[in-house]
């Protein structure tokens, strides 16, 4: 019965899963965009990650090859959000973690429409663990795009 229990509650977990990747890929006012690396002076890395964004409703931001970038026991690499030419002070919108450490893949999601609506372009950058409530260090990675026009109808 244990065994039963636990394979319903995985097979449910794989649905709901499923769903959320299959709502994303065809929602209609999808924006897909490359992340910059702009860590190196001097160089720009594209695909340092991507992002997926569906206007006021999720956004998922994919890293790749962090473990690079600092050693990761002692540091968190934090996303945030801001608005383009205001200034507004960028707001956190949580931390990277493993999503799968063979492809060397980090994400974060955020669900919350009223703090999607109100950026428009996000960054990365190396904090001390458990994050800061304001960047310390220069942006390690960025995409803005947040304002274009869907690009996967």
């Amino acid at each position: 019965l244990r065994e039963q229990t636990e394979a319903l509650e995985r097979d449910s977990d794989l649905l709901a899963k499923d769903r959320n990747i299959r709502d994303l890929m065809t929602a209609r006012n999808l924006r897909v965009a490359d992340v910059l690396d702009e860590g190196t002076p001097g160089k720009v890395r594209p695909l340092a990650g991507r992002v997926f964004y569906t206007k006021d409703t999720i956004l998922i931001f994919y890293a790749y090859d962090l473990q690079n970038k600092g050693n990761v026991s002692k540091v968190d690499f934090q996303v945030w959000g801001k608005r383009e030419g205001q200034s507004q002070q960028p707001r956190s919108l949580g931390i990277l973690y493993v999503d799968d450490s063979t492809q060397r893949r980090w994400v974060l999601k955020v669900q919350d429409p009223k703090v999607l609506a109100q950026i428009d372009q996000v960054f990365v950058t190396v904090e001390p663990q458990g994050g800061s409530k304001q960047p310390t260090s220069k942006h390690l990675l960025s995409a803005a795009f947040l304002n274009d026009e869907p690009n996967h109808p």
